[in-house]
């Protein structure tokens, strides 16, 4: 039998990074709901969901120049993609 080795794909978090920071905000923003006071997430909550989305604004435009495709073709980072994530982002 020949054994074949499997090479993974490389993933490049810093492209995928706008993506990364909204999903970790996502999952601060539960763990607030959970442990946080009611009075103070009326205050925390709109804090935290701002931050992810100036930070994730930052991180789009970081990218302005990167064109590359990651995951194994799963991702496009390009010219309408940045585009479209940082009108999201604006909007959001």
């Amino acid at each position: 039998m020949n054994a074949q080795t499997i090479t993974p794909p490389s993933i490049e978090y810093s492209a995928l990074s706008p993506l990364l920071i909204l999903f970790g905000v996502a999952l601060a923003g539960v763990l607030v709901d959970a442990f946080v006071p009611r009075k103070a997430r009326r205050v925390v909550q709109p804090l935290l969901a701002g931050a992810g989305f100036i930070a994730a604004l930052v991180a789009v435009i970081a990218l302005h120049s990167r064109r590359e495709v990651l995951a194994a073709g799963a991702v496009a980072i390009d010219g309408p993609t940045l585009f479209m994530q940082g009108t999201i982002l604006v909007f959001a």
